[in-house]
């Protein structure tokens, strides 16, 4: 190897000192980011993380006093516009009445509403609030149709 041979070997205060390395930084770090994912909005959260590395190099600056180079720093700054687009594409989205989500589909000044397509005959109701999203199968599910519906096997 150029820079004096690879050695697999490490010594044990080496190796408690990576181990608590990896407890401390990744794992506490990531038990904490999958705790929270279930409290906040999907949007919330993916931005959050998309926003990891900057952090990561601004911190890496403020504590270890590395210099990024012009490509990370324009990087950082594109993850950032693009994440902040994201969010106000979102925020505007949120603002608009069902059925005008795009130029394409809005209907015409004066035209009246389109009516909102009726659920289908199976569909199951939102769960109320503070009920679970889980609900059993009916009885029926867990069956095979009648012979007559089974799709025929191509031959």
């Amino acid at each position: 190897m150029i820079f004096g041979g690879l050695q697999l070997e490490i010594p044990w205060p080496s190796f408690w000192w990576l181990l608590l390395l990896s407890l401390t930084s990744q794992t506490i770090g990531w038990l904490l980011i999958t705790s929270s994912l279930p409290r906040l909005p999907a949007a919330v959260s993916s931005l959050l993380l998309l926003l990891q590395p900057a952090a990561a190099m601004l911190l890496a600056a403020a504590v270890l006093g590395e210099q990024p180079s012009l490509l990370q720093v324009a990087g950082a700054l594109l993850v950032c516009c693009g994440i902040l687009g994201a969010s106000l594409a979102a925020t505007s989205q949120r603002g608009r009445p069902p059925g005008m989500a795009g130029a394409a589909g809005a209907a015409p000044a004066g035209a009246a509403p389109a009516p909102a397509p009726a659920p289908a005959p199976d569909a199951i109701p939102a769960p109320a609030s503070g009920e679970t999203a889980v609900r059993p199968l009916p009885a029926a599910a867990g069956r095979w149709p009648a012979a007559g519906d089974r799709p025929s096997k191509a031959r």
